[in-house]
């Protein structure tokens, strides 16, 4: 048996759980920082362009002013202090400039760009112009007489590093709200896991504990060399409970394939007693023909049928002559073996598609579908009278053979329901007898 060295204790489990959290959640935070402070630059580049923008629209709307008054641009004093009052108004200005569409300079604030050089003015009959620059893009506004003739273009320049000092700030700002915020978060988080994991983790590893057999040393998979002491508990129980569980498991589908045997052949002998049943309720015990319930319940159903879908039926009511006679002189028995006699005697004579039945005592009814003509179903009957005055008998009934008395109805002649072929086709039986015997149609 091989068994796995004892593992060594270090820290504890929720502590390096909570540790891998931790770092987890550091990775995961970088990038959206990253992003953040990315994005959040370019917000605040463009918001200096578009304040640099505004910068020079004002210089160009003071401009406009002063040539409205007349006063040409290269005599007005105090330029330079119209510059620098508005590069001082914004922090994030670095140089503003007005020039003339030669690219002299009239007045200034502050340096300006290094190496950098107004283009040809004017480029285009736009009033306002773009110019990317390592320092700070520089934006530049027309300044328009009446008469759309470019007097002057004014220039400011993004100071680049103080967009980037401001970035900084608010990024500085934003990250300390968000580790404050992770802080709380961490405690919140510790407080958590050790009440909805750390402490349930104990629960089942003294669970493991408890269940773990005489043997405590585990017998199962190896484990990795610095699998933490309370997994390795856990795995060791674990272990050993599956073999038990196991065991318990074949124990079980060995059960199961015996019930299931069992219900199988129940179920079987189930089946074989409701065919009994039925064949016992859907035969005559005495003489094999079918019950009267079978008859019955066929011919409202087929009658059902021919009323949906046309077509002729006929009953054949026969019943025995001098029947109880044979009971009185001869006794039951003979009376038995009479009918089983009867019944041999006239199956013979039945169509395939026919239903012969005993309905009781020595009553006898035949169910023919289709019904045939009317001289066929005289030649019919005449033959199953016939065969019941056949010698030959199990019993000897004297000088006088078997006799029987035969009515017939006939679908849809005399009815389509089946109580009316019944009442029509056993008037017609009683008739016969009356008359000495023999066939009687309605």
């Amino acid at each position: 048996m091989n068994h796995d060295p004892a593992p060594r204790r270090g820290l504890s489990l929720g502590f390096r759980l909570n540790l891998m959290t931790l770092l987890f959640a550091s990775v995961v935070a970088a990038v959206p920082t990253g992003l953040g402070a990315w994005l959040l630059h370019l917000q605040q580049r463009d918001a200096a362009l578009a304040r640099a923008e505004l910068a020079a629209t004002e210089m160009a709307s003071r401009a406009h002013r002063l040539l409205e008054l007349g006063l040409p641009l290269q005599d007005v004093l105090g330029l330079d202090e119209l510059c620098a009052s508005v590069r001082e108004h914004d922090p994030l200005l670095r140089w503003v400039a007005l020039m003339t569409p030669e690219r002299q300079t009239l007045a200034q604030a502050g340096a300006a760009p290094s190496g950098w050089q107004a283009p040809p003015l004017p480029l285009q009959p736009a009033d306002r112009l773009h110019y990317g620059h390592a320092l700070g893009e520089v934006a530049m506004q027309a300044v328009r007489l009446d008469d759309g003739a470019v007097q002057a273009w004014t220039a400011v320049q993004v100071d680049a590093a103080a967009v980037q000092q401001a970035t900084l700030l608010r990024l500085a700002w934003l990250v300390g709200s968000a580790a404050l915020l992770f802080s709380v978060a961490l405690l919140l988080q510790q407080w958590l896991f050790w009440r909805q994991i750390g402490r349930p983790l104990q629960a089942l590893v003294d669970a493991a504990d408890r269940i773990q057999p005489d043997d405590p040393r585990p017998d199962a998979t190896p484990l990795a060399p610095h699998t933490p002491v309370e997994i390795a508990r856990v795995h060791a129980a674990l272990a050993r409970l599956a073999v038990r569980l196991s065991g318990v498991h074949d124990a079980l589908l060995a059960q199961n394939r015996r019930l299931e045997a069992t219900v199988r052949e129940r179920t079987q002998a189930l089946e074989q007693a409701n065919q009994a049943l039925r064949a016992q309720a859907d035969t005559d015990g005495l003489t094999g023909l079918a019950s009267r319930g079978f008859v019955l319940a066929h011919a409202r159903d087929r009658l059902a049928r021919l009323a949906r879908e046309g077509g002729s039926a006929a009953v054949l009511m026969i019943d025995l002559d001098g029947f109880k006679a044979v009971n009185d002189q001869h006794g039951h028995a003979a009376g038995d073996e009479v009918l089983r006699a009867v019944g041999q005697r006239l199956r013979p004579l039945c169509r395939a598609g026919d239903v012969l039945a005993r309905l009781g005592g020595d009553e006898f009814l035949l169910w023919m579908e289709p019904a045939p003509d009317a001289d066929a179903l005289q030649a019919v009957a005449h033959r199953l009278l016939a065969a019941l005055a056949a010698p030959g008998l199990p019993v000897d009934l004297g000088p006088r053979p078997l006799g029987a008395s035969l009515g017939v109805a006939r679908c849809p002649q005399d009815g389509d329901r089946l109580e009316a072929l019944l009442a029509t086709a056993d008037a017609a039986m009683y008739a016969a007898k009356r008359a000495g015997g023999g066939l009687r149609s309605a």
